[in-house]
């Protein structure tokens, strides 16, 4: 099994940006890095357009991944010019220092709105970086909507399989 992010944890961040990323997270990152060359994980951060109200985190596996996914789009599709801009313009490569942290700088804290604490949400092959309280308002909304669906206390898994059904190809 692909090592992927999971779990949600607290950590604080002090004034100059510096968070430690959570330790579970450092050995995914670890695990997905096939360039290392020590024992320090890298990373990417990306704070662009369409990250809203949080940082992306990718690990140099899934950076690539999504990267090679741009690239195939057609030179001046208004798409692939987007992301270019989005997810490689606006993301800062880090290298995790020794005691497991890393410095976000004051551009990616106020997109964040990140100031005392952060929370670190894994995503699987991502995580996410929020202010918990942004967190907790974003997700209420759409995570009632999605429980409105269990008619009579349906199991949550139904949905997902209802969902997988659309993309199965017919015959």
């Amino acid at each position: 099994m692909r090592p992927t992010f999971r779990g949600n944890f607290r950590n604080k961040l002090d004034a100059k940006g510096r968070v430690s990323i959570p330790a579970d997270f450092r050995k995914t990152l670890l695990a997905n890095d096939d360039a290392r060359s020590d024992d320090n994980a890298r990373l990417l951060v990306v704070y662009g357009k369409h990250v809203r109200g949080h940082l992306a985190c990718y690990s140099a596996r899934s950076a690539a991944e999504f990267e090679a996914r741009i690239a195939i789009l057609p030179d001046g599709n208004a798409i692939k010019n987007f992301y270019r801009r989005n997810f490689s313009g606006m993301s800062r490569e880090y290298v995790v220092d020794d005691t497991g942290r890393l410095v976000l700088t004051a551009e990616m804290r106020e997109k964040a709105g990140l100031e005392g604490e952060a929370l670190f949400l894994g995503t699987n092959d991502t995580f996410e970086i929020w202010n918990p309280d942004a967190w907790t308002a974003a997700t209420e909304d759409e995570d009632a909507a999605v429980l409105a669906m269990l008619e009579g206390g349906a199991d949550p898994l139904s949905l997902l399989s209802a969902e997988l059904a659309k993309l199965a190809p017919e015959g």
